[in-house]
């Protein structure tokens, strides 16, 4: 009967060594697909590949790994552009937390969550939450050394908002940007010209 025992639990400890291999080789071939998606720019592609890539890496890593919250930034961040807000909030929900832990909560790594966040929190009626997440981001932008980067982000954030219908909220940001683009670029400098426009149109 032992001896029957053993046997049965060496061929299941088979069973889950091979689930598992079989579950590291999807997960390998879906985000490749991602990746190569992502590449040629085919956002439909790209979704049904990260959406694949998240499923097999929660399996793989499981819910609560740093690899798992970065997965569900990718995306999320899809969905975002498809404006499927409320199934990227579900998506990310509880991996800011994740990812503060592992990175803290200031470092160069928050800015992609928070950014999606921002996007799938957004509401029109009620923007508190998600101004506060770019808010968050802007903080974490201002500690950067390059001015290019902060400044690029910072009117990144604008434009977000204007896609979100925030236009209203962007003059901080297009401020932001322009100092730096100011500080850091000769007067004829086209992306300076850019920036000066939108100061002027705010």
């Amino acid at each position: 009967m032992r001896s029957l025992y053993i046997l049965f639990l060496l061929v299941l400890s088979s069973q889950l060594s091979t689930a598992v291999a079989d579950t590291k080789s999807d997960f390998r071939e879906a985000y490749q697909r991602y990746q190569q998606a992502i590449s040629s720019g085919d956002i439909t592609a790209a979704m049904k590949a990260a959406e694949e890539s998240y499923k097999l890496g929660s399996k793989l890593y499981g819910k609560n790994n740093i690899n798992t919250a970065k997965l569900a930034v990718n995306y999320a961040g899809l969905l975002n552009e498809k404006e499927e807000y409320k199934k990227a909030k579900k998506v990310l929900k509880g991996k800011l937390a994740i990812m503060e832990a592992r990175y803290g909560e200031n470092a160069i790594d928050m800015i992609a969550p928070l950014t999606e966040l921002a996007r799938a929190e957004f509401r029109p009626k009620k923007p508190e939450k998600s101004l506060a997440y770019f808010e968050r981001v802007s903080s974490i932008v201002s500690h950067q050394d390059n001015p290019f980067f902060r400044a690029n982000k910072n009117d990144e954030i604008a434009s977000l908002l204007i896609d979100l219908g925030g236009r209203e909220h962007t003059r901080p940001y297009y401020e932001a940007a322009h100092r730096d683009f100011a500080s850091a670029l000769q007067p004829e400098d086209a992306r300076l010209g850019k920036s000066s426009f939108q100061m002027a149109v705010l």
